[in-house]
């Protein structure tokens, strides 16, 4: 090192190794020549000179298989959820309707209860008075013949 640098401490050492993780120079292209939709030539990366379009399709069919095989079990999962929602839902508008129906059955009892009651407040109503009527004439009789 030259004498005019000053020494690194372990700081700056500790500094640079902290560095996030480099990528590797590796290109594999797994759509080999579909063009990107929206892509242009400045955007193409050019191919490694040394590619091996074997080992590239190879991998490329492998990642799709693995990909398709995922894809396929998470859209099972979601048909499965679907299909479970639906049931709920299903279950939930059939207790709503069950819920509304003894409702109205409830409220129709009600007002047959409240109609009886008021049929026999009237009865009762006719009843004091005829009672209050025979009442006064027993007296009216008793006071006459007293």
């Amino acid at each position: 090192m030259p004498e005019h640098e000053p020494k690194e401490t372990r700081s700056d050492v500790k500094r640079r190794r902290r560095r996030g993780p480099t990528r590797p120079n590796v290109h594999i292209n797994i759509f080999q020549n579909a063009p990107s939709a929206g892509s242009t030539a400045a955007e193409e990366r050019p191919e490694p000179a040394e590619s091996n379009d074997l080992d590239e399709t190879i991998v490329s069919s492998e990642w799709l298989e693995r990909r398709s095989k995922r894809l396929d079990a998470h859209e099972q999962e979601l048909r499965r959820r679907v299909l479970d929602l639906e049931t709920r839902e299903a279950e939930l508008e059939q207790r709503e309707a069950e819920f509304e129906a003894e409702s109205f059955i409830r409220w129709e009892a009600l007002e047959e209860r409240e109609r009886r009651l008021v049929a026999l407040e009237e009865r009762l109503g006719h009843k004091e008075t005829e009672l209050s009527s025979y009442v006064a004439r027993l007296q009216g009789g008793f006071l006459r013949a007293g």
